[in-house]
C-alpha cells in the first residue's frame, strides 16, 4: 500500500520500538489512571492515540488504516456483544466502552509500523 500511495515507513527500530511503547501506554492508561467519567477518558485517549499516530506516523495512509481497524474492531467487538458471546461490565458507547475505539486506533498505528518495518 505505501508503494501505491507513496508513503514512507520507517527505516529504524528505534521509531517501531518508540511507537509499540506508547501503544503499551495508552493501554495502561486506559485500564489504570483515574478519571471522572468517560467522556473525559475517551477524549483523553483519542488524544494520545492521535498523537500517537502524528508523532510516529504521521501519513493519511496509515491514518486512513488505522481509522477502519478502529471501526472495524469496534463494530466486532458490538457484534460479539449483541450476540451474547462477549459481555461488557459497564458499556457506554454502543454496547461497548467507549476506550475500545481510541485503543484499536493506536494498535493500528504501532502494528501497522512494525508491519512496514518487518516488510522492509
Amino acid at each position: 500500500v505505501d508503494g501505491i500511495f507513496g508513503s514512507r515507513s520507517l527505516n529504524d527500530w528505534s521509531s517501531v520500538f518508540r511507537l509499540l511503547i506508547g501503544f503499551i501506554g495508552i493501554a495502561y492508561a486506559s485500564a489504570k489512571l483515574p478519571f471522572d467519567n468517560n467522556v473525559e477518558m475517551s477524549c483523553s485517549l483519542a488524544a494520545m492515540a492521535i498523537a500517537l499516530w502524528w508523532i510516529g506516523d504521521s501519513s493519511l495512509v496509515g491514518f486512513g488504516i488505522s481509522f477502519l481497524v478502529a471501526v472495524v474492531g469496534t463494530l466486532v467487538v458490538q457484534g460479539l456483544v449483541f450476540s451474547g458471546l462477549y459481555t461488557q461490565r459497564n458499556p457506554d458507547f454502543f454496547l461497548v466502552r467507549s476506550w475500545i475505539p481510541s485503543l484499536l486506533f493506536a494498535a493500528g498505528v504501532a502494528f501497522g509500523n512494525l508491519g512496514r518495518s518487518l516488510a522492509v
